[in-house]
């Protein structure tokens, strides 16, 4: 005898429990196949199938990229480094000694940024900490926000890498 159900109790699911498997709706719920392959189980082969799938196309798609990448590769023209011309090397050297300053500089600026901000913070807490008034408690957020805001002004932008002419 067949009842008309929307979901169906199974065999033990994956959690050892004879819940309803909510995964996949079925109509009918016989009583006579109750020792048979959970929907959880089931699922299982489809996963496997599922994944079978998905390995044959990447393994497709990687084999194309390759071949497609193979022919990219020849047809890539080898580019040569063409020497220098001493006025070209001069310049170049100049610009990297002061890329490097430029760049020694602002790792210096961020560092004492760093410090200025620790200290800021160390005094804004002891202030909030001190304060008996909600006005004084704001003062010490303000001071602190314009310390911030002084620190971050003073650290220079970052210097751009020359280029090789």
């Amino acid at each position: 005898m067949r009842i008309l159900t929307h979901f169906t109790l199974c065999a033990p699911n994956s959690q050892g429990t004879h819940r309803a498997d909510f995964g996949l709706a079925q109509r009918y719920l016989l009583f006579f196949t109750y020792p048979h392959k959970s929907v959880a189980d089931r699922g299982v082969d489809v996963k496997a199938l599922t994944r079978s799938i998905a390995a044959a196309s990447m393994a497709g798609i990687f084999a194309l990229a390759g071949i497609s990448g193979a022919a990219a590769d020849v047809a890539a023209p080898a580019v040569k480094k063409v020497a220098l011309t001493p006025e070209q090397k001069a310049a170049f050297e100049a610009a990297k000694a002061t890329f490097q300053a430029a760049r020694t500089a602002r790792h210096s600026a961020v560092a004492s940024a760093k410090n200025t901000v620790a200290t800021a913070k160390s005094a804004r807490d002891a202030a909030i900490a001190a304060a008996t008034t909600k006005d004084a408690r704001v003062a010490a957020r303000t001071t602190f926000k314009s310390v911030i805001a002084t620190a971050k002004a003073a650290v220079p932008a970052k210097p751009v890498k020359p280029i090789r002419p």
